[in-house]
């Protein structure tokens, strides 16, 4: 471990070489020692030589070719090479505000804080801006601190935007582990979920949460998200059942001996999965299109949904005061599939 040096992981799968240079730069400029590891996950031979010929000659960046894994193999393997006392994220379509670094570190230097999180900002396919931040209510600090005994609402705020209020801060969610800066000894054994291809980064805060001691919450926003119509949250997703099913089964099995207080909030995450679930296959496709890609009518597919275990058990055992979830409950407990798809498509619409 180096002392006083940041690792920033970066994975990289056919990234556009525009959005290549923004973030590896956006990492290269941080005024703090650094290590930066870009880790190719089996790009095409354009983005690899891309990286090669004009990011790996420089002393602080090494350049990781791996076959294609995904985007939690990736940053695995990053973890597995990183020498920084701190450990930092870094998708590679997205970018770091220069002052993120030496803001994030000057925190850290309080050795009781085993990680501090920021705001992001996310720019949006029309250039429009939006964030998600934790502004504090009554607080003269750039920051405050939760404690292990406030953790529980921390994991909550992970599903439930509202969970913060309760001791006294805006709505915000810790979902992401970019805008993050980790002190290296406070993840060791964590890893991300390969398995897991849709909020495996909330899973891994989830773990963190688990084994630390105390969190910092800054005001401040470090992290530019873009959104555009070619990234993943945009796309239709085939697998998209399978992939939100198998997301919301581990909520399940992460909050197993958790408290009834955080249960709640696991519900409106198995919700949110399930909503996912529809929003990333069937609203994203013509009816034609859809059944030519997954081989599936939309009504099948709604079904598909509703008959995996997790949402099975959203729908039979979790509350959600929700007149929408109420009656979607009523539906599935009677097998109505269909009239699922239709109620969902005609609220779509509507919104």
């Amino acid at each position: 471990m180096i002392k006083n040096t940041t690792s920033i992981i970066i994975p990289v799968f056919n990234t556009s070489v525009d959005a290549l240079d923004r973030s590896i730069r956006s990492a290269i400029f941080q005024s703090a020692p650094l290590e930066i590891l870009v880790v190719d996950d089996g790009s095409n031979d354009i983005t690899a030589s891309y990286l090669d010929d004009n990011f790996a000659h420089l002393q602080n960046v090494t350049v990781i070719h791996k076959s294609n894994g995904g985007v939690s193999s990736a940053r695995n393997v990053g973890l597995e090479y990183a020498q920084g006392e701190f450990i930092a994220f870094l998708d590679a379509d997205d970018e770091l505000k220069l002052n993120f670094l030496s803001d994030a570190i000057k925190i850290l230097e309080n050795t009781e804080i085993d990680a501090v999180f920021g705001g992001l900002e996310h720019i949006m396919a029309d250039r429009s801006v939006c964030y998600e931040q934790c502004q504090f209510f009554n607080s003269e600090n750039d920051y405050i601190l939760i404690e292990k005994d406030k953790v529980d609402v921390l994991r909550a705020s992970l599903f439930d935007r509202l969970a913060l209020v309760d001791i006294g801060l805006s709505p915000a969610m810790y979902v992401s582990n970019c805008s993050a800066l980790y002190r290296a000894s406070s993840i060791t054994g964590i890893r991300f979920s390969e398995d897991i291809v849709i909020s495996e980064d909330r899973l891994f805060n989830w773990s963190v949460f688990d084994n630390v001691e105390c969190i910092a919450l800054s005001g401040q926003v470090w992290y530019r998200y873009y959104q555009n119509e070619s990234s993943s949250s945009m796309r239709l997703r085939p697998n998209a059942a399978i992939e939100l099913a198998n997301t919301a089964q581990a909520f399940l099995d992460h909050s197993a001996n958790a408290s009834s207080y955080l249960l709640h909030s696991v519900s409106l995450g198995l919700y949110e999965c399930y909503k996912q679930a529809l929003n990333f296959s069937i609203f994203r496709a013509s009816a034609s299109d859809f059944v030519s890609i997954t081989g599936e009518s939309k009504s099948a597919y709604v079904k598909k949904i509703l008959t995996a275990p997790p949402f099975q058990h959203l729908f039979k055992n979790c509350k959600i005061d929700s007149y929408a979830f109420a009656i979607i409950s009523i539906m599935v407990k009677l097998r109505l599939y269909c009239l699922v798809y239709y109620c969902e498509s005609f609220y779509h619409f509507i919104h």
